[in-house]
């Protein structure tokens, strides 16, 4: 699951897919930028980033994606990307949020 296109977060999506098998997931707005290789913040860190195929993007502003009895819950949060997405899920009465650079335009509403 990817949380926004720049490289921090998507830099070594292609080695988990070859390595793993694992299906990458992405909103749909960042997904070009993956799947093109683009350079997103790449030269900050010396790196270059490879691109990967996107198996699922998502278009809604929220999404649900079950794990056996679990849902995972996607919002697109667009701010620090167009595509940016966080994440929740409720167990045992606990709602948890995996959230990153969700700062956005610091704007609420």
């Amino acid at each position: 699951m990817s949380p926004h296109c720049h490289i921090d977060h998507i830099g070594a999506l292609s080695q988990f897919k070859q390595i793993y098998g694992v299906k990458v997931i992405s909103h749909a707005l960042d997904a070009k930028a993956i799947e093109s290789g683009e350079q997103v913040g790449a030269e900050f860190y010396g790196v270059d980033f490879q691109p990967c195929p996107v198996d699922a993007k998502l278009h809604r502003e929220e999404d649900e994606l079950r794990f056996g009895r679990h849902k995972l819950r996607v919002l697109h949060i667009p701010g620090h990307t167009m595509g940016s997405i966080a994440l929740y899920m409720d167990i045992a009465g606990r709602r948890t949020l995996f959230g990153q650079d969700i700062h956005g335009s610091y704007q609420v509403g």
